[in-house]
């Protein structure tokens, strides 16, 4: 568990994890309450596991690269992806070629895109309503990329934002009020440690309130041709009953992301490092652990570019990808209801191994 460094939590965890309930008055036999032990060890809120399988440090503790450009072979490999799938990756159903993932994951909903033939490869109650989680957080950096103008502005952190923060336990990137903070900096932010501090303060610059923001997704989920199931609530991904989206949906929206220069960006990105600030004179480090430690697992050569990942109870871990195979074709894997931090990356390793070619 030193992933997460929390290894100070485990007993406290473990020993609660047969009595302690989802507060909802719910006491928690068995697996469910091994699983809310996990939950609670990680730190989790409901906005998603610490960082949402993300990682942020000061970074004088710890020499940290700003996000990589891509390479002029990169750029021209992943070109090709971002222009592949002329049809809506939210229309696509099962038809008789699509395998059936089956027990071959332990995520409860599962679906592989071809971007390239644009089908559906391989499918595990792919039609079904989910929430979205911080994988909702695709959408909103993709709203903010499109409306920023001044990469170099900064915003500043106000006190009701930590305040929120702080009393809903959310995933941060650890601004403090009165932080000034650049725009560029917000957006890493966003998808890195998964920070709703980020989130809220780029979204009310932009929008002027959550409000207005979250019409402003809605209404580019209607653009992009999204199903009725698809409706957001807010921009972090906090649970709510009318915050749904499907499998085929948050396929799209990462495509649609992957199209976006500084989206595509911001979602490849490993570590960051932000500029020097008001409070935090060497910078904040932030990290993306799903894409460094998928690194690690059997791909059968494929290799996972683009990821955001999320937690909420009623979906479990889930995590939304784009990858490309061995034979350099482009895919989308979108996961949710697994059951822990690891499993999500084990079967999101597995359907590219098994169903990419």
């Amino acid at each position: 568990m030193k992933w997460f460094k929390r290894s100070g939590k485990l007993a406290a965890a473990v020993g609660m994890s047969l009595c302690l309930s989802l507060g909802f008055g719910t006491v928690l036999p068995g697996a469910a309450a091994d699983a809310y032990a996990e939950e609670r060890l990680l730190g989790i809120s409901e906005y998603g596991p610490v960082q949402d399988i993300g990682e942020r440090q000061n970074a004088a503790s710890e020499t940290a690269a700003e996000s990589v450009p891509e390479t002029t072979a990169a750029a021209a490999q992943n070109s090709a992806a971002f222009s592949a799938a002329s049809g809506n990756l939210s229309k696509l159903t099962a038809d008789s070629a699509t395998q059936a993932i089956g027990d071959a994951v332990n995520s409860r909903y599962a679906a592989v895109y071809d971007l390239d033939q644009n089908r559906l490869v391989a499918a595990k109650n792919a039609s079904q309503v989910i929430y979205p989680a911080s994988m909702t957080k695709i959408m909103t950096v993709l709203v903010c990329a499109e409306r920023v103008s001044n990469l170099e502005e900064k915003l500043t952190v106000t006190q009701d934002i930590v305040d929120y923060i702080h009393a809903h336990d959310a995933s941060n990137c650890g601004f403090t009020a009165g932080e000034q903070v650049r725009v560029k900096d917000l957006l890493y932010g966003i998808v890195l440690p998964s920070g709703a501090d980020a989130v809220m303060v780029l979204t009310r610059h932009i929008a002027g309130s959550d409000e207005a923001f979250v019409k402003l997704m809605n209404q580019k989920a209607q653009e992009l041709g999204l199903s009725a199931n698809t409706h957001f609530t807010n921009a972090t991904g906090l649970y709510h009953a009318e915050h749904r989206t499907t499998l085929g949906d948050m396929a799209e929206i990462l495509n649609a992301a992957m199209k976006n220069p500084l989206a595509r960006e911001v979602l490849s990105a490993h570590k960051y490092t932000t500029a020097a600030t008001n409070k935090h004179a060497s910078g904040l480090s932030f990290s993306n652990l799903f894409l460094r430690r998928i690194e690690d697992q059997k791909l059968g050569g494929a290799a996972v570019r683009m990821a955001k990942t999320g937690y909420v109870r009623q979906s479990m871990f889930c995590a939304a990808s784009y990858g490309t195979s061995a034979s350099g074709k482009h895919y989308i894997v979108v996961t949710a209801y697994g059951s822990g931090t690891w499993q999500c990356i084990y079967d999101q390793a597995a359907l590219y191994r098994s169903f990419t070619a």
